[in-house]
């Protein structure tokens, strides 16, 4: 098993990092301030809407990347546990069965020590 620990990076620094890749507050501006009077305004607005969309795609790849590896040690922590669980579980009831096999055999015979 890969004994590496995935680092976690500071949410802030993350944020940080994403507000300069994807711009998004000269963005937001630039769309606040659009006013849609002709119909060059409104290609233009529609050109900023997809764009938008296209970001927003790219930021879910990236969102997906940066939590692919963590995903994947959680699942794999998961199996393990679950892999224990059995094993506790199957230990658990060869010796409840034991147990009551033992109890059997007091019952026929209560006075043999």
């Amino acid at each position: 098993m890969n004994k590496e620990l995935i680092e976690l990076r500071p949410i802030d620094d993350l944020q940080k990092e994403l507000e300069v890749i994807f711009d998004l507050q000269r963005i937001w501006i630039n769309a606040t301030e659009v006013e849609v009077t002709c119909e060059d305004t409104a290609k233009h607005a529609l050109s900023m809407a997809l764009q938008s969309r296209k970001l927003e795609s790219t930021l879910e790849k990236s969102r997906s990347e940066i939590i692919k590896p963590h995903l994947d040690y959680q699942r794999a922590v998961n199996k393990l546990v679950k892999d224990f669980q059995a094993k506790l579980e199957k230990m658990e009831k060869s010796l409840q069965e034991k147990i009551e096999g033992w109890m059997l055999s007091q019952r026929d015979n209560p006075f043999k020590a």
